[in-house]
């Protein structure tokens, strides 16, 4: 059906309202981590401070099985002002070299 029919069709049916605009939207994105994980994530942050982005991403993916990506935890994380710049939470390869300079 041609996009003036289905127009107006609709100014018919509901009047000026019918103009307004009908893009059709997601309802939700389909790659976003809904909110109860990313408060299961943060949750288990603050149980394991020791624990790296990397090592949380594993751990919770391990107990709740629901996969979330290290860059999500580091996000997620960081939104939520945890993330600290210690040299725990380096990879191994920058601490040996910042020793070996």
């Amino acid at each position: 059906m041609p996009c003036r029919s289905r127009g107006y069709r609709r100014n018919l049916q509901r009047g000026e309202a019918g103009f307004a605009d009908q893009c059709p939207r997601p309802k939700h994105v389909w790659n976003r981590v809904p909110p109860e994980v990313m408060r299961k994530v943060v949750k288990l942050a603050l149980q394991e401070t020791e624990l790296s982005p990397r090592e949380l991403a594993v751990t919770f993916t391990d107990q709740e099985r629901y996969f979330v990506s290290e860059p999500t935890v580091y996000r997620t994380l960081n939104a939520h002002d945890l993330i600290t710049n210690s040299a725990a939470h380096q990879p191994i390869f920058a601490i040996v070299l910042s020793e070996t300079l």
